[in-house]
């Protein structure tokens, strides 16, 4: 914002003769709208207007505009006061004064970005009191991007108040040191998003993974659910995917957060992400205690030399079909010499059905979990099963808490880390839930 000064109050503080918007007009309108603080937030006053932008298919795009019609003018000043940056000619603007039709053409202006003005010409000189409306289309989608309601003014309004405050912090755990994984594999990414007005104004947070070779809207969420660690406490998490084919190396993740009046934040953090084939003895163990040659450690699921079970004290070699509703399961998990740090997991999800589908997939809720970080040799984990439609998985890496949809990649399978897995039971779970 730029500072309200005494020669710009001087400036204003008298009613000049009426102009038409020069080069110098457009300056002083600008300047003037920058001093009140239009380019920061919400405006609201008969000669300023700014409205959000509504909701628009992910990822979000939107546009916080503000606008000033001055008496005598013979055009109207936009600015951008949040959102998106646009190229003018993909942007059309349409005015109306009194009713009538005055404006309607390419935004004339090769760049429009935070900060940016442009003066609109309209087909007839502002008079004092006259109505003025203002649409921005998005000329692609045919989509209106904001809209402003302004009355022409002499003067211009007075001073409003800053925005609340927006802030953000990103932060992936472990990321304090080099990230040691053999891919594919999941870190855990947070966003602690502070928004003065409360968290319930924050609309989105979302991270971008191409750096991972991931997507570049990944959305984080405050539920509790897909890997956010509390409901509702302001802290927006996620499980991401670390594909098998990523190397390793220095990876930027950018993330935005967007509120209900179009307003964002973002934050990054750089990750140094280290394959579990790549590690040297040093950089995964910086104590210097001895550990198995990690290089000798098979990858992906090779990790896991085998398993076995015992199901309700019977003996079991794979899960499917041995595996009944109200059974307790013991998967005996053997990781293969030369491997460490290897976290496998045994899930158990009430299910919408018998039998797997990708379509109802996301209906299963979790049971119980058990999940532990091994090395080379023999360990023992346990669930229990619930007693109606069921699904048992044995798994590298954490739990899925909530999988699906099905067009995304948010399974077991689709992420390469199902080791075994049954379905099953002879009654619905609605009860249960």
């Amino acid at each position: 914002m730029m500072p309200r000064s005494a020669h710009g109050r001087d400036r204003f503080a008298e009613r000049r003769p009426r102009r038409a918007l020069g080069d110098d007009a457009l300056s002083d309108v600008v300047a003037t709208m920058l001093l009140v603080g239009v380019t920061a937030s919400l405006v609201a006053g008969a000669s300023l207007g700014l409205v959000s932008t509504s909701g628009a298919p992910l990822p979000p795009s939107g546009l916080a505009l503000a606008a000033a019609a001055l008496e005598g003018s013979d055009h109207v000043t936009l600015v951008h006061a949040g959102g998106e940056t646009f190229s003018g000619g993909s942007l059309r603007v349409v005015v109306t004064v009194d009713g009538r039709k005055a404006h309607d053409a390419p935004l004339a202006a090769e760049r429009f970005g935070l900060g940016d003005a442009v003066a609109v010409p309209v087909a007839q000189t502002l008079a004092l009191g006259g109505a003025v409306s203002v649409a921005v289309i998005d000329v692609a989608r045919g989509h209106t991007l904001a809209t402003a309601e302004l009355d022409v003014s002499g003067a211009v309004v007075p001073r409003v108040d800053p925005p609340p405050a927006f802030t953000m912090r990103l932060r992936v755990l472990g990321a304090g040191s080099p990230i040691v994984l053999a891919p594919p594999a999941e870190i855990l990414v947070e966003a602690d998003v502070s928004h003065e007005a409360g968290r319930k104004n924050v609309r989105h947070v979302y991270v971008d993974l191409t750096s991972m070779k991931g997507p570049a809207w990944a959305a984080l969420r405050d539920d509790g659910a897909g890997g956010d660690r509390l409901a509702g406490d302001g802290v927006w998490g996620a499980l991401v995917l670390v594909p098998r084919d990523v190397s390793g190396g220095s990876k930027t993740l950018d993330a935005t957060a967007i509120d209900f009046d179009g307003r964002r934040a973002t934050a990054s953090v750089v990750v140094e992400l280290v394959r579990r084939l790549e590690a040297t003895e040093e950089s995964a163990n910086p104590t210097s205690t001895p550990m198995p040659d990690a290089r000798t450690c098979p990858g992906g699921t090779g990790a896991v030399a085998g398993y076995r079970y015992g199901i309700s004290g019977a003996a079991a070699a794979d899960l499917g079909g041995a595996v009944r509703p109200g059974d307790h399961v013991t998967a005996y998990v053997t990781i293969a010499p030369g491997c460490a740090n290897v976290t496998v997991s045994l899930v158990t999800y009430r299910a919408p059905s018998a039998a797997f589908s990708w379509e109802t997939a996301g209906g299963q809720t979790l049971f119980d979990s058990a999940t532990a970080v091994l090395g080379p040799g023999e360990h023992a984990l346990e669930v229990d099963v619930p007693d109606c439609h069921f699904q048992v998985s044995l798994v590298l890496g954490l739990p899925i808490v909530a999988q699906g949809p099905e067009h995304t990649n948010n399974f077991y399978s689709r992420q390469n880390r199902l080791l075994d897995a049954d379905n099953g039971g002879d009654r619905s779970c609605v009860s249960e839930a």
